[in-house]
């Protein structure tokens, strides 16, 4: 028997990450932001190139299977860069026009009775990187992104090429609800202004009166109830609905497990079905 599987990562830019003097090429046109890529692609090389994201990285691999035992094995891959990026460096010619190293390291496990996993197991800084199964859905994403140090130092030297691998936090896709959510957040009107936390941050208190909900865009978050852990969350969660459909008393704790940026939206903007389809979605989480 042979069994394959893929796991690919695609990495882009999203306008809200890059801020300053940096911001300059992009608004006048030099290069671009990214737009998310999608839930699922059918053809990679309509996700990656000038008006698409930055790099895909795709490792596929294959084994025989004999009498329950593997015996024998192989794995293909490689990246697909999208466009250069005009940028500052410290030291001279001070700019360059050639764009900074990035890259993802996939790990992809084939077992004997025909299932596989993946991990990430380390990624560059920025930008932001999207986990992609064998069925081309998207399964998880990179939870921090720190544009100012990868875009002025990066280079061959502090990356696998160079013997050096930077470990990378990883969280799990958020729902398409969450996901449609997001977009309404950020694109459907005044845009929200993003507010950085620091490690530690109660960013909502159980019990407390509250009538808004909360849209993590970098980092990660634990979501706890009455004493108890239920889960560690990424970018993309929108959470605090519950408040709005439960007497406007938050039921969990939320608390930043490292930097983030986060937006507060108030609920009442949303129709109702919307964040009670949201709210199930969660209860079907707590529950696993």
């Amino acid at each position: 028997m042979r069994i394959e599987s893929a796991v690919t990562s695609v990495s882009w830019i999203p306008s809200e990450t890059i801020a300053g003097v940096i911001r300059v090429p992009f608004d006048l046109g030099v290069t671009h932001y990214d737009d998310p890529p999608p839930d699922q692609w059918q053809d990679l090389d309509a996700v990656v190139g000038p008006e698409g994201a930055r790099f895909a990285n795709e490792l596929r691999a294959w084994a025989e299977v004999r009498d329950g035992q593997i015996v024998d094995c192989g794995q293909t891959g490689g990246g697909r860069p999208g466009i250069p990026a005009p940028r500052l460096v410290k030291n001279a010619p001070f700019v360059k026009t050639q764009g900074p190293t990035c890259w993802t390291t996939l790990a992809l496990t084939l077992y004997a009775d025909g299932s596989a996993g993946h991990e990430l197991v380390g990624a560059s800084a920025f930008p932001r990187h999207w986990i992609y199964g064998a069925d081309g859905k998207l399964a998880g994403k990179s939870a921090l992104v720190d544009f100012h140090t990868w875009y002025r130092t990066v280079g061959l030297s502090q990356s696998p090429w160079g013997g050096h691998e930077q470990a990378v936090l990883a969280a799990d896709a958020e729902t398409p609800m969450e996901r449609r959510l997001s977009r309404d957040i950020m694109h459907g009107g005044p845009k929200p202004r993003p507010v950085t936390v620091r490690p530690g941050t109660t960013i909502m208190a159980e019990g407390e009166a509250a009538d808004h909900i909360v849209l993590v865009l970098d980092g990660l978050i634990q979501v706890e109830a009455g004493g108890t852990v239920l889960a560690e969350l990424g970018p993309g969660a929108v959470l605090g609905e519950r408040a709005s459909l439960e007497e406007g008393r938050r039921t969990a704790t939320i608390r930043a497990l490292t930097d983030c940026r986060i937006v507060s939206y108030p609920a009442a903007a949303l129709p109702p079905s919307e964040l009670r389809d949201l709210a199930a979605g969660h209860h079907r989480e707590d529950e696993r």
